[in-house]
């Protein structure tokens, strides 16, 4: 893949990454990077992101800014303003939010919790409000969030969480609907297992898993693709398809935009256009 003009002009100059030292968002990253954007990354690990910039510079050729900066903090967007400035950001991914806490729930702290709904809840409400509402202005940008297969029901020993993956869902799928009237594309990005440093420091028994690890790059490369593809959601690899085909037989869009027109109707609100796939050459 090489630099790819149409790709930076809807979505640049500049991407940020949050959560990419390592794993999927550092794989978003390189991949982004290839296609000739910009980029911003964030982490609270300052010495991984430091590693990755200079890798990104030198094979790429692109500008690269890092960011410690910690996603649940009640001042992010103060924390980011610094690091944002004079740039224009087109595309924010939003990659963070891995659990390593697994139990019942009234056996852990709720701090932990907490955590969680800071991290997968907050961080992308203020980030997607933010960057959302510039696109918006320019008619033009992208916002890919990342949810979990648990989205798609409550889970025990994981209720938070999948609690929380199911927020970052539902507003990317809303956010799909209203920032496409103004050719902004969002995209949720449903991930299932994945071969991370992460997921293997938290899962000791991975060997048990029911499904195979998918490959961050090849994650990465999936969920790009169906950014501006007509959809607001994609399950990431073979797996994840089969299941939602499982639990969802209407098709998520068609779902989506149902459910907005007859809230449209109920309030007295326009309904709304169902957003277009982005066009390519």
């Amino acid at each position: 893949m090489s630099n790819d003009g149409d790709f930076v002009t809807r979505y640049g100059p500049w991407a940020l990454v949050a959560g990419a030292s390592e794993g999927t968002g550092a794989a978003y990253a390189r991949h982004l990077a290839e296609r000739g954007l910009n980029l911003l990354l964030l982490a609270r690990r300052e010495e991984p992101l430091t590693g990755l910039a200079a890798e990104l510079v030198e094979t790429f050729g692109v500008e690269v800014r890092t960011a410690s900066v910690d996603l649940t903090s009640g001042s992010l967007l103060d924390d980011l303003e610094p690091h944002t400035d004079g740039i224009e950001i087109g595309l924010l991914v939003y990659n963070a939010g891995a659990s390593p806490n697994i139990g019942k729930f009234i056996d852990r702290p709720i701090d932990e919790a907490m955590y969680l709904v800071d991290l997968n809840c907050r961080g992308p409400l203020l980030m997607a409000h933010h960057f959302g509402a510039a696109m918006a202005g320019r008619s033009r940008g992208g916002i890919i969030l990342t949810t979990s297969t648990g989205s798609m029901a409550g889970c025990a020993y994981v209720g938070a969480y999948t609690a929380s993956k199911s927020f970052v869902h539902m507003l990317g799928e809303a956010l799909w609907v209203e920032l496409g009237q103004h050719d902004v594309d969002v995209l949720v990005a449903m991930v299932g297992p994945t071969d991370t440093p992460a997921l293997r420091a938290t899962e000791p028994h991975l060997d048990g898993l029911p499904v195979a690890l998918m490959d961050p790059t090849e994650v990465v490369a999936e969920a790009v693709a169906a950014l501006g593809s007509g959809l607001p959601l994609v399950p990431v690899g073979p797996a994840n398809h089969a299941a939602v085909r499982q639990a969802w037989p209407v098709p998520r869009a068609d779902l989506v935009m149902g459910m907005s027109a007859g809230c449209a109707q109920m309030y007295g609100l326009p309904v709304p256009a169902r957003p277009r796939a982005a066009q390519s050459d």
